[in-house]
């Protein structure tokens, strides 16, 4: 009978010591997991500041060329273009590190308001086309089937959505 009850109470430590290093494996892993999502957090925020410092060396870059007397006026033409492009660009970069940032705290809110469509793609094509010429490029949009005439959404953040998309997709 001694020997049985030992034989029990060893079973039961055997699962009580499985059930610990679950439980300790499962935090460890825990903590490793929160850890990396931090890490990649934080390579997240570096990347788009390293972004943001890029676009406005080139914003800056352009705003004293442009100030230049002997520069022609169809080049400071140009050059006041590519500045507004890039200045909203910065913009953009500005807005997806504060969006990051609110949303790691749980604090990011939407403004919601009826969109048009047209008047969107219309805004976009115009902001695209000028920046796919400047890279000998060619912009065009095209909506294919049946697209709602309006949608409830947030319209500064979905802009900014569609102009990194095409963005990313024009430049090299």
């Amino acid at each position: 009978a001694a020997a049985t009850e030992r034989e029990r109470a060893a079973v039961v430590l055997a699962k009580e010591d499985e059930r610990r290093l679950r439980m300790e494996a499962t935090a460890r892993l825990a903590t490793f997991s929160e850890q990396s999502v931090q890490r990649s957090f934080e390579e997240v925020l570096e990347a788009l500041d390293r972004k943001l410092s890029a676009v406005l060396e080139r914003v800056f870059e352009d705003a004293r060329n442009a100030k230049r007397r002997d520069l022609p006026m169809a080049e400071r033409r140009r050059l006041l273009e590519r500045l507004a492009r890039e200045g909203e660009g910065a913009n953009d970069v500005l807005g997806e590190l504060v969006d990051l940032r609110r949303l790691h705290r749980g604090e990011l809110a939407l403004d919601w308001s009826n969109v048009q469509l047209v008047e969107l793609f219309e805004q976009l094509s115009d902001w695209a086309a000028p920046l796919a010429e400047a890279r000998l490029q060619r912009f065009e949009l095209i909506a294919e089937g049946d697209l709602p005439a309006r949608v409830q959404t947030d319209p500064r953040r979905l802009m900014r959505v569609l102009r990194l998309l095409v963005r990313r997709a024009i430049e090299p």
